[in-house]
């Protein structure tokens, strides 16, 4: 694999608690994003993820009016 491609870390279950923000250190030295399921994330998950200097790529957005509700 090209290692210049941006890699995303995709994850199951965003909770944040302090175990999680370890994970998201760790992520930081590998990756510029991470792939939360977009019905576990809360802007409090987006600000804290985003504070880490990581990109967020939600994923199970199929529908626009899912994407919509994402966008909010």
């Amino acid at each position: 694999m090209d290692p210049t491609l941006p890699l995303v870390q995709l994850l199951g279950d965003p909770a944040l608690d302090e175990e999680k923000e370890d994970e998201l250190k760790e992520i930081m030295e590998y990756a510029t994003g991470v792939g939360p399921n977009f019905n576990n994330i809360n802007d409090e998950y987006v600000e804290t993820v985003r504070d880490y200097g990581l990109h967020i790529h939600p994923y199970t957005v199929n529908d626009k009016e899912t994407m919509e509700t994402a966008l909010e």
